[in-house]
């Protein structure tokens, strides 16, 4: 079980899929559940501290650094090697206690920062424009999501995006913006780019002023540096990529409506349509998918006046059945 895992579960934060993987990892082996046992015994110390005496503190501390690390695989029975590798982990939860002010205190300032986190969840069919606390301007489209702190630290000023967002970042030289998603994430100073990382598709950063460094959350060292019109794409299986001179003139154009589409497969495109018009599209003849089309349109055209474009390209046909479209190959 990884570290960032091990954290969300004892702090509560796993999402049902995460616990999920918490139960099955404890089933493989009786050890596993004996060794977060003890881990979740550990945490809960951080808890009591607040209602501690400074003595009786330093007492269990000495308790736990004095007790040696053969004793403690012994009473759970798991491998030295596995105990050895988190007793360091879990010593430093109790070291915290005894640096600075409390950990009680720091405590209690990450749940105040964590309550003072904002949600914008945009729905099929709506768009969403939001100005920060620090001046920085971001457009979400549609089936995104975006977290936020209701205010910046003075160390960074970092956000969660998950689908589409345009950033026009204010530039702050002693505090970098980062934007975070699933796979990856883009750290800037200030620069005006755009954010596609929805589950569906690769994830893809073009930028269209000033620079910005995208990083591969898994893997430290896949990382680059991007130019104006440069585009990265990054995927598990492909890892991280880099379009330069990238087209990018009509990059914001989904924040006023537009849509539009420059050598993009149909496959992409009906994505976007669906979540643009909240419809149900389905493509009948798969080799259809990877054709590749440009178009675009205004935000006053219909998903009919789009799938009519599309038709003009003498590629394909579409037809309306019940509450869903149905893309088809054009009958030559």
């Amino acid at each position: 079980m990884g570290e960032q895992l091990l954290l969300r579960f004892l702090n509560k934060q796993c999402t049902p899929e995460e616990l999920c993987q918490v139960k099955e990892w404890i089933e493989e082996d009786t050890e596993n559940a004996s060794w977060l046992f003890e881990m979740e015994r550990i945490w809960s110390l951080k808890d009591e501290i607040q209602f501690s005496e400074e003595k009786e503190i330093c007492e269990a501390y000495n308790r736990f650094i004095i007790q040696k690390p053969e004793a403690r695989i012994r009473r759970l029975q798991i491998s030295r090697k596995k105990m050895l590798s988190w007793v360091g982990y879990a010593a430093a939860i109790l070291i915290i206690a005894f640096l600075g002010t409390s950990l009680y205190k720091l405590q209690k300032d990450a749940e105040i920062v964590a309550q003072s986190m904002n949600i914008i969840e945009v729905p099929k069919g709506q768009r969403s424009a939001i100005t920060l606390t620090d001046g920085t301007k971001v457009w979400l489209n549609a089936e995104s999501r975006l977290v936020y702190p209701a205010s910046f630290t003075a160390k960074n000023r970092t956000v969660t995006l998950q689908g589409e967002g345009f950033f026009e970042v204010v530039h702050d030289e002693k505090s970098p913006f980062i934007v975070r998603t699933d796979l990856i994430s883009v750290t800037v100073l200030g620069t005006k780019f755009n954010v596609e990382a929805y589950p569906s598709g690769n994830t893809l950063v073009t930028l269209a002023e000033g620079k910005v460094e995208v990083a591969s959350i898994e893997h430290d060292g896949d990382r680059v540096v991007l130019e104006p019109n440069d585009q990265a794409s990054y995927s598990k299986e492909n890892g991280l990529n880099v379009k330069r001179n990238v087209d990018t003139s009509l990059l914001k154009s989904w924040t006023v409506g537009e849509l539009s589409y420059a050598n993009k497969t149909l496959a992409y495109i009906v994505d976007d349509l669906e979540r643009r018009f909240n419809v149900k599209i389905v493509i009948l003849d798969k080799e259809l998918e990877e054709e590749t089309f440009n178009s675009r349109v205004y935000e006053t055209a219909t998903i009919e006046k789009v799938l009519d474009f599309l038709k003009e390209t003498r590629r394909l046909d579409y037809r309306k059945n019940n509450d869903q479209y149905e893309i088809f190959k054009l009958k030559k």
